[in-house]
């Protein structure tokens, strides 16, 4: 079976699936690819890498959420 979860963000590293249901996902064995802003396709592995500028958690989890802003999305807090 084939699943497809679809979201308006261009950068998979920015949208909150990835962060979440990717993670999730993946812990459980299943495979994960999401289009970037350039049409190519990531794993899990390499957006996480993006977001995280591949530094490494210390506890081996960096405890993503939905809602926390994150320094490599590029964005002001006060916009």
């Amino acid at each position: 079976m084939r699943v497809v979860l679809l979201c308006s963000e261009g950068k998979p590293e920015i949208c909150h699936r990835s962060k979440l249901i990717g993670e999730t996902l993946t812990e459980l064995g299943i495979p994960v690819l999401h289009i970037d802003e350039n049409d190519r396709l990531l794993d899990q592995a390499a957006v996480i890498a993006r977001l995280t500028a591949g530094q490494l958690s210390l506890f081996g989890s960096h405890g993503f959420t939905s809602r926390k802003r994150y320094e490599s999305e590029g964005e002001d807090d006060d916009a």
